[in-house]
């Protein structure tokens, strides 16, 4: 099982060595995918998640292009599904603006 995960962010690119697009194989949630991906760039750990190991507000996660914000980890993904992380530009998510 294959899921391709979009790094739509600089920072992400940078810490991946400049990789863009990433192949992770063996993941079946949103949480096996973010941990495959941390394990294969240890770099991208201290980006994607806060000191409490919480996932950082800053990023935007989602499934095949929908368009809806993924804060769920236990979604499920399977074979050819993309995953996208991108980066919220002007405010992090739960501003209250």
């Amino acid at each position: 099982m294959s899921i391709s995960v979009l790094l739509g962010a600089p920072v992400l690119q940078a810490a991946s060595g400049g990789i863009e697009m990433v192949q992770i194989d063996g993941a079946s949630t949103l949480n096996e995918v973010l941990a495959h991906l941390a394990s294969r760039f240890p770099h991208i750990r201290q980006h994607l998640y806060d000191d409490k190991g919480s996932l950082s507000d800053t990023y935007g996660i989602y499934i095949n292009g929908n368009t809806e914000d993924l804060v769920d980890l236990s979604a499920e993904v399977k074979d050819g599904d993309e995953v996208a992380i991108t980066m919220f530009f002007c405010f992090p998510r739960g501003a209250g603006l």
